[in-house]
């Protein structure tokens, strides 16, 4: 029989050996993540358990814990024992397609099942989405990339099975050399491929060659006039002539702020993977700041963090400011984009330095030559051939 004193040496030994022993956990899961291993080993008690998201045989994909079948004191001075346990796990996930249903399957023989990869279009879209959001933080952004997504599943028939030849036959009711059939590819694929389904090769040459049509500039001096009179409209007025001055981005324009100057800053919000950016940018004409009184401002959102900003309610809001200019913008065909391209034609023909030009309205100098060297018009080249001359 151990005694009161024998106890608590024993207590507080087996006390350090695990906070040890989590110390070392902790190393091992940094190289678990750079193997590329996405879940993580864990101690429970006196046994490790692995933890993460899994699919299992029956296609349900849940968050759990699976045994490794080791005690935790057992391995002290064994611990690779630990990882090659964790990466004997992952094989066997790789190569049946799902977790190991023996309990015990660390010492099971190892058997490839098939999966039963028959389902609904309905069922498969829904995994799709548990996935999309796993170990993803739910920000407005992340939100309008899965509706964008969701957008081409939902007209996918919901109670259909879901099948490579459904896939080609809704991509090819999109409009060839089209946006839509450009993002209808690349979407019903990521489904596809995530349901593993076979000849998904067949998508690619239907994705063809789409370019972005040319944009339309409207005429500047009746563009002007049209700003001059939208700019007392009271809830967007101080919005469109912001947008014609400083040439950004219509959801930018809420986080617009015009300094004594008239120079202005205002959040880059087209960033690839980096967090919005605050930049500078100046107004074309200069003089229209005090005419337009860009000053007083009037918007119906404001943005002056980059925390503040929720890409779901603002493009909501660009929506509701298109759908108030197309109603007011007369015999100009253009749209609230075309109204942010104006500005680069106007700096193009003022000689603006084109690396500056870009930096302003928030993109690459490659970006910025592609899309607005060809909007000069005819008349504009002979303009600038007569002052050369």
């Amino acid at each position: 029989m151990v005694n009161g004193g024998q106890q608590i040496k024993k207590d507080f030994e087996e006390k350090n050996a695990f906070g040890l022993q989590d110390q070392r956990l902790e190393l091992l899961n940094v190289r678990l993540k750079e193997r590329g291993i996405k879940f993580r080993v864990e101690r429970v008690r006196q046994a490790l358990f692995v933890r993460g998201t899994f699919l299992f045989s029956d296609a349900t994909r849940k968050r759990t814990r699976i045994r490794l079948g080791l005690k935790a004191l057992v391995v002290e001075n064994e611990f690779s024992v630990v990882e090659n346990r964790a990466i004997q796990l992952e094989s066997k996930i790789k190569k049946l397609g799902h977790v190991p249903d023996e309990e015990e399957w660390w010492i099971a023989p190892f058997e490839v099942k098939k999966r039963n990869t028959t389902k609904t279009v309905k069922e498969a879209v829904v995994e799709l989405e548990q996935d999309f959001w796993d170990g993803r933080t739910k920000t407005s952004a992340a939100e309008r990339t899965w509706d964008r997504m969701n957008d081409h599943y939902k007209k996918l028939p919901p109670g259909a099975v879901l099948t490579t030849d459904l896939l080609l036959g809704h991509i090819e009711a999109t409009e060839e050399g089209s946006n839509a059939r450009v993002k209808s590819c690349q979407y019903l694929k990521r489904l596809g491929k995530f349901h593993d389904l076979k000849e998904l090769s067949k998508i690619d040459p239907l994705v063809g060659s789409y370019e972005p049509k040319a944009p339309t500039i409207p005429d500047e001096e009746h563009l002007q006039e049209l700003v001059e009179i939208l700019r007392n409209e009271k809830k967007w007025g101080w919005c469109f002539a912001a947008l014609y001055l400083y040439g950004c981005r219509p959801s930018e324009v809420f986080s617009l702020q015009v300094k004594e100057d008239g120079i202005a800053k205002v959040l880059t919000l087209k960033r690839k993977k980096k967090n919005p950016k605050w930049r500078t940018t100046l107004a074309l004409p200069q003089h229209l700041v005090n005419r337009l009184d860009l000053h007083d401002v009037s918007k119906p959102y404001e943005v002056n963090k980059v925390e503040e900003y929720d890409s779901k309610h603002a493009a909501y809001l660009v929506n509701a400011w298109g759908k108030w200019f197309r109603k007011r913008r007369g015999h100009l065909d253009c749209s609230l984009y075309d109204i942010r391209h104006s500005w680069a034609i106007r700096s193009l023909k003022r000689n603006m330095e084109t690396g500056l030009a870009a930096t302003c309205m928030g993109h690459d100098i490659s970006t910025h030559v592609s899309t607005y060297l060809g909007g000069l018009q005819e008349k504009d080249i002979i303009e600038a051939a007569k002052n050369l001359s």
